[in-house]
């Protein structure tokens, strides 16, 4: 991860509670993730020569779904 990218990840990342996520998450470790696989899917995007931004959107939702679903505890797990 590239100088800026760490510094302003490290800001992202002290706002993030650890509580709202599963035990053992590294946390910066997501946050990688999260944006590799965003440029991933604006470039594949780019290599076919398209935009349709309702695509993409449907696209970025699932993403988001995914790791809401991998990462967040969920209500009433215990710490």
């Amino acid at each position: 991860m590239g100088q800026y990218l760490s510094a302003h990840a490290a800001k992202k990342l002290e706002k993030l509670d650890p509580e709202d996520f599963i035990p053992g998450i590294d946390l910066q470790m997501m946050y990688k993730e999260m944006y590799w696989a965003s440029e991933g899917c604006l470039w594949e995007y780019i290599q076919r020569g398209e935009m349709n931004t309702d695509a993409m959107e449907k696209d970025f939702q699932a993403l988001m779904d995914f790791w809401k679903s991998v990462y967040l505890r969920r209500s009433g797990e215990e710490t």
